[in-house]
């Protein structure tokens, strides 16, 4: 551990990262000769004050986590100017200064679990502030409900306050700009960013503009100063992309804006008094998108109609009186014109022939919406829901075709997304959709392995059968001879649509499974769009593409760099070129001529690619998503030099919402209309919900999968993962329902830990083995007895991971990849390692109590096959009994608990959950949530079972069986409703009252009276008797023999009076329930009974308080004799 820095740390004047996290440092020598550091982190350590940073004019990052650190220092703050990420979780901060206000570029504000009271409204003027952490503060001047909400939320009160009341604050902030310091040389070559955006500037710095010709910066943001015009030493930076002038007071523009800035590819220079443009932007060849909005323009430029790259023209909000058409032909890449709020008073019909104006991206995801995207950078897309869960898209002739699980290809109107028709039907949902450029032909696929080739103009179908699974990929032949196909039966066929009939068959090409959302690979075929006159298809590293007609095979392309299976392979438009996507999220693109990879790209979050589609005009740009649900763009970039020197350059759209898992479609499009998306195959994946094991066998999930299994989440509280999408940095966030137990946590990820069990006494984290260190444990202790350090951790030898862990109340549990189950009690100490008989599957542990469930062995027909191991942790000895997991048919075990009663409880995925009765020794189904109030694919999270209260705490997920973390879900509460049959009748729900977990039927008086005289009134009299003989007590019984003689059933109330009469000549009732819990125990797996002995010791079932009873002597004949009340006297009985 390091105490101390030497003083002359800052003599290293080059460097750039400081770390010296975790150690015991308390006092820091002065940072400011570190003129180039750009990072540095002084995590968990003792400091006692803010670092000296007032030299660090590079410093963007600045973590001071988990110190002792009582204040920031304003006057450090003062030249901090360039800092865009401040963290100080678990300090002793108090109080926030107004000087914080001089970080104009803090983007990144982390205040939690400090001891600060007040916020200083003037936070909320930052002008790039993006997040602000104010948690597990005693903060008094805002609402605990809106800190809750978030930094959007907080912004926008600290913003409504200060613009009405605090103007000593907007004082404060023009002082802090005008005293700004000036990005540096340094700091815009590093960035290839020159922001002076929101600085009141007239003029720019000559020196400023020097600097960022040497830097060759790529982004100018001049955004929101005073500029009339641009000083001509701007032209010196050639190699600006991307220009920001909103919000200036600009009349004109320079001539040399087109002559200098050659490559400029987005100019936004809206909210200016401009009424025209220099002629020389007609020679930006790159520019794609230009904003002309809010300014005096009373038509569209004459040198933008020259501008033939151009994609995107904003011009609303002007005096725009007309539209050249004709002049708006010339731009063929067109696709977003906006002249909304002009004063155009008639739109020329000619304008409906501009078809590169109704392009754009359609998306369809799990939750029934399909989406239409202008472009990558829509915000606003328009939205139709259509059904629970749209699964893929085409287009065709100005039309989107969409298969969902309504088992329907749906028609939608584009741009508008209205409902038009159905164009087939099947008995399962639609799986997959392909069509080309010039057929009138739709090809469906669905999940019930039938595909349809339907005439959209004449509404005839034809039907191809013979696969043995669902189909996972389809492609059209161009020339509407061949349909190819695969499926989860491990297969790709290829059909003759004529003659219904399969030509050519690989098998085994395809990993097989029995559900499509839950399929590997999907080894999507393609033809080559022109002609057909080839077919490709991934095998696993490589695509493979075989002859038409002969199907043999001409060549393979590989790819040396590629880590794992492809899935997806597509043509490109023109035939040249051939895109294929991995597991792992590669994107690798193929010249067809030369079988030369032209490009490479891997993918930041290794996600598997989901779908991809090439561009319908130019085979420069693919578009994409991935199972994240995130969409975006690969620009294949040609060089001057040779086709073989493309590179790939990707571009993401981070505003795709999580749940719209909306994939990309088939590149065998309509050109004249949308690019259009297919595929939701991510909708209900195996990597997104993290489902039980499939089989013994299945494959284990690669270390750096992103699922923290899991985003934890029992009735003690919550543990969830956070990870940047450069994968830099990670926290774990612990947050308890019950504050009592202990306040909530944040720890800084640097492990990497991705299992997590939470109990009242311990939190467990857990890392898998990297390339350096092992496996490792880490347990917090909450409860734990004295002051000191109540965290303690352990590696795991060598070669062995842990796969499971699940905590107590005195213990620790972990199951490893070498089967064995290490237990630990909660301060640390080693216990017994068991071996477990077969491969993990879940654990879990309440009180106790632990249950391990594995694998036993392969099922038949593709049932699971589980056992569970039930131990009892008490003192220093371990009581265990082995059980046998009921499933339902080809269902996977979904969840694993123990209700409050300490009774192992099972959810499997189709949503049954099942009790294990301790006391009959036997498995009870306890509820059917199919039955409650919720949609076909949507599931319900069980966060705790209680056998006292009789109901589940739940979280209904839409399209999902794990809940979301944010926004925090609401917990619902289910009742117990066993599935019997017809179960609205009043009959059944009677009969639910009886056999209710925790109920004893002869104690259900009402229920068992109320379906004894249902059973009279059908004339049912046996049913009553049965009822009585079986289950009533003589009390029930007596009041049953009322109800008959009432009813003038004499007959029955005389049956009744025998079974009384033999109820109560029967030996003591105790002594037969004693008989039975000597039997039962006979039962009693591995002959171990001592866990339901001790079990029914503690059972929380409500206490039901007897009444007192005097016992008092009886003479001996009333003891002996039976007496007949209704005997004369002087007769013998």
């Amino acid at each position: 551990m390091i105490k101390e820095l030497p003083s002359d740390m800052t003599s290293m004047r080059s460097l750039k990262v400081l770390d010296v996290s975790f150690n015991q440092l308390e006092i820091l020598p002065p940072l400011g000769e570190l003129r180039k550091a750009e990072k540095i982190m002084f995590q968990s350590n003792n400091l006692k004050q803010f670092p000296d940073i007032s030299g660090c004019s590079a410093l963007t990052v600045l973590h001071l986590d988990n110190n002792n650190i009582p204040e920031i220092d304003s006057q450090c703050l003062e030249t901090a100017g360039h800092l865009k990420k401040l963290t100080l979780q678990n300090n002793k901060i108090e109080v926030i200064p107004e000087e914080i206000i001089k970080l104009i570029n803090l983007e990144v504000f982390d205040l939690s679990h400090n001891n600060i009271s007040l916020i200083p409204f003037c936070i909320g003027i930052l002008p790039n502030l993006k997040q602000f952490v104010i948690k597990g503060n005693n903060i008094k001047n805002i609402r605990a409900d809106i800190i809750r909400c978030g930094t959007p939320r907080i912004l926008t009160h600290v913003r409504q306050i200060t613009d009405s009341t605090n103007i000593n604050t907007r004082e404060l902030l023009q002082s802090s700009i005008s005293n700004s310091v000036y990005p540096d040389k340094y700091m815009m070559k590093n960035t290839k960013l020159l922001s002076l955006a929101g600085q009141n500037l007239l003029d720019l710095p000559e020196e400023v503009l020097e600097n960022a010709a040497e830097a060759s910066v790529t982004t100018i943001d001049l955004s929101r100063n005073k500029l009339s015009e641009l000083s001509d030493k701007m032209s010196a930076v050639t190699t600006v992309v991307d220009l920001k002038l909103i919000s200036n007071h600009l009349t004109h523009l320079p001539e040399w804006i087109g002559e200098k800035y050659k490559y400029l590819q987005v100019l936004d220079i809206s909210k200016n008094y401009l009424k025209s443009l220099p002629s020389s932007i007609s020679c930006l060849k790159y520019l794609r998108d230009v904003d002309l909005s809010f300014n005096r323009f009373t038509d569209i430029p004459e040198a933008i109609y020259d501008v033939v790259s151009l994609e995107s023209l904003i011009a609303n909000d002007n005096v725009i009186a007309t539209i050249d058409v004709s002049s708006l032909e010339k731009l063929k890449r067109l696709a977003i014109l906006n002249l909304t709020n002009n004063d155009i008073a008639h739109v020329p019909p000619e304008l409906g022939n501009l078809k590169n104006l109704r392009r754009g991206l359609v998306t369809c995801g799990c939750d029934g919406d399909v989406r239409s995207w202008l472009n990558l950078m829509d915000d606003d897309p328009a939205t139709s829901c259509i059904s629970e869960q749209a699964i893929t898209a085409i287009s065709k002739d100005g039309k989107i075709f969409v298969g969902n699980d309504n088992n329907t290809v749906q028609i939608l109107t584009y741009p508008d997304l209205e409902k038009e028709g159905i164009v087939t039907r099947f008995s399962a949902p639609v799986s997959a959709l392909a069509t080309t450029k010039d057929s009138n032909l739709i090809v469906s696929g669905a999940c019930d392995m039938r595909i349809h080739v339907t005439n959209i103009n004449t509404s005839d179908s034809t039907e191809l059968e013979g696969h043995g699974a669902p189909i996972l990929g389809l492609s059209l032949d161009p020339k509407e001879e061949f349909v190819a196909s695969s499926s989860a039966d491990g297969s790709i066929r290829v059909w003759n649509i004529k003659e219904k009939r399969t030509v050519h068959v690989w098998n085994n090409i395809i990993p097989k499974c029995n559900s499509f959302f839950t399929a590997k690979s999907y080894c999507t075929p393609s033809f080559k769009c022109t002609d057909g006159s080839c077919l490709a298809y991934p095998s696993n590293k490589d695509v493979v593409v075989v002859e038409r007609l002969s199907w043999k095979e001409l060549y393979r392309l590989k790819c040396p760099t590629l880590k794992t299976e492809l899935s997806i392979c597509k043509f490109s438009e023109c035939g040249t070129r051939i895109a294929a996507s991995s597991l792992y999220g590669e994107i690798i693109v193929w010249n067809v001529d030369t079988k030369e990879v032209i490009g490479y790209l891997e993918h930041e979050q290794d996600t598997k690619i989901t779908a991809l589609v090439w561009h319908i005009d130019h085979s420069n740009e693919i578009a994409f998503c991935d199972a994240l649900g995130k969409l975006g763009c690969v620009d294949v970039i040609s060089s001057n030099k040779s086709e073989n020197e493309l590179i790939l350059d990707s571009e993401r759209n981070e505003d795709v919402m999580e749940n719209d898992l909306a994939l990309l479609g088939d590149d065998d499009d309509d050109g004249e209309n949308v690019i259009s998306l297919n595929k939701i195959k991510s909708s209900v994946n195996l990597e997104d919900d993290q489902k039980s094991h499939s089989d013994a066998g299945s494959e284990k999930l690669p270390y750096n999968s992103k699922a923290f299994m899991s985003n934890m989440w029992n009735d003690v509280g919550m543990v969830r993962c956070f990870t940047s999408e450069n994968e830099e940095n990670s926290s774990i966030e612990v947050e308890f329902h019950n504050a009592a137990i202990h306040r909530s946590m944040h720890i800084n990820n640097y492990l990497r830990h991705s299992i997590a069990a939470l109990s009242t006494q311990a939190l467990a984290l857990s890392c898998a083995a990297s390339d350096n260190d092992p496996s490792k444990i880490v347990v917090i202790a909450l409860q734990g007895w004295g002051s000191g350090n109540k965290e303690w951790s352990l590696d795991l030898p060598e070669g062995e991971e842990s796969e499971c862990l699940a905590a107590g109340d005195n213990f620790v549990a972990v199951a490893t990849s070498r089967r064995n189950l290490r237990i630990f009690m909660i301060g640390g100490t080693q216990r017994e390692i068991l071996a477990l008989p077969g491969p993990v599957v879940a654990m879990n542990g309440l009180g106790n109590r632990l249950l391990v469930a594995y694998h036993a062995g392969s099922g038949p027909a593709g049932d699971q096959n589980i056992n569970l191991l039930w131990i009892q942790i008490q003192g220093a000895r371990l009581h265990s009994q082995t059980l046998t997991v009921p499933l339902s048919p080809t269902s996977d075990l979904m969840w694993l608990g123990l209700s409050d009663a300490h009774s192992p409880i099972i959810m499997d995925s189709d949503d049954i959950v099942r009790i294990y009765d301790k006391r009959s020794c036997h498995w009870r189904v306890l509820c059917d949530t199919n039955i409650q109030d919720k949609g076909k694919a949507d599931h319900y999270f069980v966060i705790g079972v209680s056998e006292r209260e009789r109901n589940m705490r739940c979280i209904l997920c839409k399209g999902s069986y794990y809940p979301p973390t944010i926004p925090l879900p609401i917990i619902t509460e289910v009742s117990f409703s066993a599935p019997l049959c017809e179960p609205e009748s009043e009959k059944t729900k009677e009969e639910r009252k009886l056999w209710e977990i925790g109920s004893n039927p002869s104690d259900e008086t009402e229920a068992l009276l109320t379906l004894i005289a249902l059973a009279c009134r059908s004339n049912l009299e046996y049913r009553a008797v049965d009822i009585c003989e079986q289950i009533a007590s003589t009390k029930v019984i007596d009041l049953a023999i009322r109800y008959a003689l009432r009813a003038s059933k004499t007959a029955l109330a005389k049956k009744l009076e025998t079974i009384a009469d033999a109820k109560s000549d029967s030996k003591d009732s105790k002594e037969e329930e004693e008989e039975m819990e000597n039997h039962q125990d006979n039962f009693t797996s591995n002959g171990d009974s001592s866990i339901n002995n001790q079990e029914d010791n503690e059972v929380l079932l409500p206490s039901i308080k007897k009444p007192e009873v005097e016992i008092k002597p009886l003479a001996m004949s009333q003891t002996l004799k039976r007496v007949n009340p209704f005997l004369k006297a002087g007769n013998s009985s």
